[in-house]
């Protein structure tokens, strides 16, 4: 069996996905046209040459472009149902999905609204392909604190759906320290805690995010490799790192895949992890993260089954779920 084979095959799952991020050109235009929203683009092909990016900002500034369409629970249902049947196309046993109610405010959305639109549809996949799911309630760090925090403070009986809390958006000048009050208030609710850090910030931001935050998962991670000290506290405390190697070689985190820390992170004995991150803006879903490492370290069956140990142990979903994920990965191993 190929290796390209193998990672096609092998029952996986996606630890950091965000949902507006999963919304593929021609979805874009479709939920435009249902809601009479004019895009600055005439059509696909000049949407899809805006995916080309020098820096995360660049990025970011397309991606709220896409957001801009999305006005309803129908919406979020259409774009939670269309991740998750790709997925499960991918032999994607469970999904940890980024949830940004900061995105849609100024629309008038509310978190209320979009779980409308997406428990309907995660129930649906899990009826359909078996697919479970854990939502992350991510928080912009480009928007005011205590905005994140009164969402947080309101969020109500709505807290039932979601695993953990999250931060994301541009990096630098947002540093972890800044939400510390907020991961503390996440913490005494019983909220997971899950934070970027280190993909454009320096290893400075991933040891703010383990030592004031308290994460429990790094996402990304990347910069973790210029501390030893920081790399050996993540490795004995075994926290997961959610590498998303398409996404760094396309945002220029990284010149070439070569240069990507996910070998050198996983041969130091780190729970490493990879993921599909925003996956229509970078080309790749899970298959395609995995492949692009694989080919840039040789990696064979062996690391590959690893990085998927990892990921179902740092699932945001209950232990008999990942002991059934364990076995399902075992009968696969088993048989091929």
């Amino acid at each position: 069996m190929t290796t390209k084979d193998f990672i096609a095959k092998i029952p996986k799952a996606d630890l950091h996905v965000h949902l507006e991020g999963t919304m593929e050109p021609e979805l874009i235009f479709r939920l435009a046209k249902r809601n009479h929203i004019a895009l600055p683009y005439p059509d696909l092909s000049h949407l899809k040459a805006a995916y080309k990016f020098d820096h995360l900002a660049d990025f970011l500034s397309v991606y709220y472009q896409g957001t801009k369409v999305i006005r309803s629970s129908r919406d979020f249902y259409d774009i939670t149902l269309a991740y998750l049947q790709r997925a499960a196309t991918e032999n994607t046993l469970h999904a940890d999905i980024f949830i940004d109610p900061q995105a849609h405010l100024d629309k008038g959305i509310t978190l209320a609204m979009m779980l409308d639109g997406v428990l309907p549809a995660v129930e649906e996949s899990r009826k359909k392909y078996g697919i479970s799911t854990g939502l992350i309630l991510c928080f912009l760090r480009h928007r005011p604190l205590e905005e994140s925090i009164q969402i947080l403070q309101s969020i109500g009986p709505l807290q039932a759906h979601f695993a953990a809390v999250g931060l994301a958006a541009k990096e630098l000048g947002h540093p972890p320290k800044d939400f510390t009050r907020l991961y503390e208030m996440a913490g005494k609710m019983g909220l997971r805690r899950t934070a970027h850090a280190g993909e454009e910030g320096p290893a400075d931001y991933v040891r703010q995010a383990v030592e004031l935050l308290r994460v429990d998962r790094i996402d990304h991670g990347n910069s973790i490799v210029e501390d030893p000290g920081l790399m050996q506290r993540v490795k004995d405390a075994q926290i997961p790192l959610t590498l998303c190697p398409l996404s760094n070689l396309h945002l220029q985190v990284i010149e070439d895949m070569k240069a990507h820390p996910a070998d050198r992170l996983l041969r130091a004995g780190l729970k490493v992890t990879i993921n599909s991150d925003d996956p229509s803006y970078f080309g790749g879903y899970m298959n395609a993260n995995l492949l692009a490492v694989s080919e840039a370290f040789d990696w064979g069956q062996d690391q590959i089954i690893q990085v998927m140990r990892n990921s179902f142990d740092a699932a945001y979903t209950s232990p008999e779920r990942k002991v059934e994920m364990h076995q399902i990965l075992t009968d696969f191993i088993n048989n091929i």
